[in-house]
């Protein structure tokens, strides 16, 4: 699936509406299909490098305890201040977020544009590697969204990453609603409280996150230096062990918790 967009960085909206239509026909029907209660089917764990038995439920991993490890996890890595520990959590809601929990759904995990093959009304899904079954749905359309956006910037650097993701997510215009349409009619489809949408975006950051964190440690024993890392690392006083916390994810995370009453989909108020 190949991104167009005009001389602003901004998608061409015509041809937006066509792909997230073509996308979200797809992903309904992926998620339809292979619904199962949660507790009927056996997965992996959320917390990354965990490795459950064949005999492990889902219900058994996805628990009010370990979101909240995962949480916590996230703001040591990201760094988050006292003030912005609070909002993250405020925004997630464990409590309002678990009974959205609980069915799975084959996820493929790495749905992005250039994993998309169109051909006419034909459309194909490859690299399946991180598929697997999980309560989080949602976030196929997350990343789909996102990675639609950053593909059409034209602006380069940490500005334009930013700027493409405040255009998609948290600001009003053509594209961003084309996204907030999406996330509506596949939150009908899948019976999903739509206002729960902000808890689950902002999830699925935070894991985005650890999961980034994670993989650049896992690369450093071999002498891999992410190069995101060691630019910050040359150009700031931070040891090279803080810089390897840095990540785009951890911008937009903040740039959430700064803007949450802007998000394309509010929650309702408690």
């Amino acid at each position: 699936m190949q991104v167009r967009s005009g001389s602003d960085g901004v998608p061409i909206i015509p041809l937006a509406r066509s792909h997230f239509r073509s996308v979200l026909d797809w992903i309904v029907a992926l998620h339809q299909e292979t619904e199962a209660p949660l507790g009927k089917e056996t997965g992996a764990s959320l917390e990354k490098g965990a490795r459950p038995s064949t005999q492990t439920s889902l219900s058994a991993l996805v628990s009010q305890g370990q979101i909240v490890k995962i949480i916590e996890r996230c703001t040591e890595i990201c760094s988050l201040n006292h003030q912005e520990r609070g909002l993250l959590s405020e925004i997630i809601g464990v409590d309002t977020l678990l009974p959205h929990l609980q069915r799975s759904f084959i996820v493929h995990g790495d749905f992005v544009p250039h994993n998309i093959l169109l051909s006419g009304n034909s459309l194909r899904v490859i690299d399946w590697i991180s598929a697997k079954r999980s309560p989080l749905g949602c976030f196929d359309i997350f990343s789909f969204s996102l990675v639609y956006a950053l593909h059409a910037r034209k602006m380069g650097g940490l500005h334009g990453y930013i700027k493409a993701f405040s255009g998609a997510f948290l600001n009003n215009n053509n594209f961003s609603n084309i996204i907030e349409a999406c996330l509506r009619e596949y939150s009908a489809s899948l019976g999903i409280e739509v206002s729960r949408m902000r808890s689950l975006f902002a999830f699925f950051l935070v894991i985005k996150a650890e999961e980034e964190y994670d993989r650049r440690l896992s690369l450093v024993p071999y002498g891999f230096i992410p190069r995101w890392s060691k630019n910050i690392a040359n150009s700031t006083k931070l040891t090279y062990r803080q810089a390897l916390k840095e990540s785009i994810w951890i911008y937009f995370i903040k740039l959430l918790l700064r803007r949450k009453a802007s998000f394309i989909i509010q929650a309702k108020d408690k």
